[in-house]
């Protein structure tokens, strides 16, 4: 398969919900092109596994579709907010790679 890696800016939101996860909503040309590229790769709930970096923070993860927005969600995890040093309301430089 091939890899194709993305960059973009995008502001880390808050889930207003019991859970209290914070995502970054992909923006919509780039969740339309890994649509078309790696749709077909899917697993449970929508997901694609992915590599992604930011300030300087690597790790890997999944983005899992996003229906009403119709883009993909990508959540992160406490642990790796606090080494990237950001929080909700943070404009962040994404680097994302899908994955086989």
């Amino acid at each position: 398969m091939e890899q194709h890696t993305y960059n973009f800016p995008a502001e880390i939101w808050l889930y207003d919900g019991p859970a209290a996860w914070h995502f970054i909503t992909l923006p919509e040309p780039v969740a339309d092109d890994i649509q078309q590229r790696f749709g077909h790769l899917k697993r449970g709930w929508g997901s694609l596994r992915v590599a992604l970096e930011i300030n300087g923070v690597e790790w890997e993860t999944s983005i899992f579709t996003d229906k009403p927005r119709r883009s993909f969600l990508l959540p992160l995890k406490a642990d790796k907010r606090r080494q990237a040093s950001v929080t909700a309301g943070d404009m962040v430089e994404v680097t994302l790679t899908v994955l086989p």
